[in-house]
This record gives C-alpha cells, sequence and structure tokens, in this order.
C-alpha cells in the first residue's frame, strides 16, 4: 500500500520559467569563461614582461596573479 501526500508549500514551475533559468545559466557560464580566458591573457601579458618593466609598475613575479585576481579574491 502506497501513501501519497501533497505539499501544500509546493510551487509549481512552469515550463517557461524553467527555460528562462536555463539561458540565465548558461549566460553567467559564459560570462564566466570569457573572464576567465581575459585573466589569463592579462596573465600572460604581465609574466612575458621584464622583471624591471614589472617593478616599474609596482609589480613582481610574485604579486602578479594577487594583481590580476585583485578584484575576484579582495587582495
Amino acid at each position: 500500500m502506497s501513501l501519497a501526500t501533497l505539499d501544500p508549500h509546493h510551487k509549481f514551475v512552469s515550463p517557461k520559467a524553467l527555460l528562462v533559468g536555463f539561458f540565465k545559466s548558461v549566460v553567467s557560464w559564459l560570462v564566466f569563461v570569457v573572464e576567465a580566458q581575459s585573466r589569463s591573457e592579462e596573465y600572460a601579458r604581465l609574466n612575458a614582461k621584464t622583471d624591471e618593466e614589472l617593478e616599474a609598475m609596482g609589480l613582481t613575479r610574485e604579486t602578479i596573479v594577487q594583481h590580476v585576481f585583485a578584484d575576484r579574491m579582495w587582495l
């Protein structure tokens, strides 16, 4: 014997809402990928500089990652 209960607090999610949520997730993922690519390129650009060029910018090789990700890591 099985017993089925209804949850009065369960909300129905429309197919349109599911589709919108799916596309929002896809867009969020694409933004993440583009930002990661941009940061990777900036890291490569800075890493290609000489130590003297980095020093003129107030950076060292050890602080490049912190500089590139400062807005994300709150460093």
